[in-house]
């Protein structure tokens, strides 16, 4: 597939310690779609996470998505962690999706889980869950940044209200409410995204708008398509 060998070239032609896939990468049973995702394994040799997003759950495929995309060097965030860097302090996290419970009961979120055996407030703790209402969660387990995408910043109306009424994050970067007041113990950590948006403290959602659409090749929104690149600066480097 032309499209996602174009998206892969254009990661590779950027410098990045590692990749994120935020879910809805399959929409339906992947053997289908082979071709359209096996150019992914093309990805830079860096570590390579995926965590499940609604689509892979409403088509009952997340085992089977798991498995395919593991063959091309995607590594799978079920409930876990890794930790990356020489020291480890960095912990990239990822749960299932939220709508998990209602259409595959044995594949639910565990935050509790995913974040067993990480230090809020010593360890960078980043969170791929698919979906932006995880944050509620995610905030009380010390989580400093989610990565989620779901909402297509709601792509084309009538979709975008209902993107807009259902998610609290809609789109783009949002700095939580809670550490507005910088009383985190974690604040030193500054995150900045390619639109230039900072948070001194460190807690905080990115929601994109999606590399490509659901549905019709149609968007109708201010959002359009995305790679993000996110650096993480401690808050001393400013």
């Amino acid at each position: 597939c032309q499209k996602t060998v174009d998206l892969v070239n254009k990661v590779c032609d950027s410098s990045c310690n590692v990749i994120a896939l935020t879910g809805d990468v399959v929409d339906g049973d992947p053997e289908t779609i082979k071709s359209a995702i096996e150019p992914l394994q093309q990805l830079d040799n860096v570590p390579k996470l995926f965590v499940s997003g609604n689509h892979e759950h409403i088509h009952r495929e997340v085992e089977h998505v798991i498995q395919v995309l593991s063959k091309l060097g995607i590594s799978s965030l079920a409930n876990e962690h890794v930790r990356l860097g020489n020291g480890g302090q960095v912990v990239l996290a990822g749960v299932y999706d939220k709508s998990a419970p209602r259409l595959t009961p044995h594949l639910v979120p565990n935050m509790a889980q995913a974040m067993e055996g990480t230090t809020p407030g010593e360890d960078v703790i980043v969170l791929l869950a698919h979906q932006p209402n995880h944050f509620t969660s995610a905030s009380a387990h010390g989580v400093d940044l989610q990565l989620a995408g779901h909402t297509h910043a709601g792509q084309m109306f009538p979709f975008t209200l209902g993107a807009w009424l259902t998610n609290k994050k809609f789109a783009g970067y949002y700095p939580s409410p809670r550490t507005r007041g910088g009383s985190r113990a974690s604040s030193s950590t500054t995150t900045t995204t390619t639109n230039g948006a900072v948070s001194k403290a460190a807690t905080a959602v990115y929601v994109s708008a999606g590399t490509h659409w659901y549905g019709p090749p149609i968007r109708f929104t201010t959002h359009h398509h995305e790679i993000t690149d996110i650096t993480l600066r401690r808050a001393s480097e400013e």
